[in-house]
């Protein structure tokens, strides 16, 4: 989603893949094919669980199946960015609120 800065239509909304309709619904998905998306940055994968533990929402069965099937692919970012990731979603509200 974006937001026009066109003299024309500024301040309209761009939605080409209905991502409002997925904040309604509370659902978390990539606008392009999964596969790709995770495979171009696989700390998409868990950016997305932390989003989902976060925010309350779901992700989308296609994309939660591709996590299991490619686990290895996180294998090539850092630890660090890993790290960062995992402390967030640990430290999410849904997480705490479930201890």
């Amino acid at each position: 989603m974006a937001i026009s800065l066109n003299k024309r239509d500024y301040g309209k909304l761009i939605d080409p893949f209905n991502g409002l309709m997925d904040i309604d619904a509370k659902i978390i998905r990539t606008p392009l094919d999964p596969a790709q998306t995770f495979s171009d940055d696989p700390l998409r994968m868990m950016r997305a669980i932390r989003f989902a533990t976060q925010l309350d929402f779901t992700i989308e069965k296609k994309h939660s199946m591709l996590y299991r099937k490619t686990p290895e692919r996180i294998r090539i970012i850092s630890q660090e960015r890993i790290t960062d990731e995992l402390n967030k979603i640990i430290l999410s509200g849904k997480l705490l609120d479930r201890v």
